[in-house]
């Protein structure tokens, strides 16, 4: 844990692959709707995450998430999906 670590809220939209547990969600600061693979397993529509970077690669257009640890990344409640 850093207590430099930059933490983004998100929220899950929807299911895209139930056996890889990988989610539609949206980063809000970010204004990004990105897929997301869960590292704790199957999560609910509407559930409000906290993530940090894990990795970037400009040059193959790959940003990847991961839980970030001060939050533990899962807060219980759930907050609607934005509007498309």
């Amino acid at each position: 844990e850093s207590i430099d670590e930059v933490m983004f809220e998100s929220v899950v939209l929807g299911c895209v692959n139930q056996e890889r547990c990988q989610y539609a969600i949206y980063v809000y600061a970010l204004g990004l709707e990105h897929r997301y693979v869960s590292e704790t397993g199957k999560l609910e529509e509407g559930k409000k995450l906290w993530l940090k970077v894990s990795s970037v690669n400009p040059k193959m257009g790959l940003l990847t998430f991961s839980l970030a640890s001060k939050s533990g990344g899962i807060h219980a409640q759930p907050t609607s999906a934005p509007a498309a």
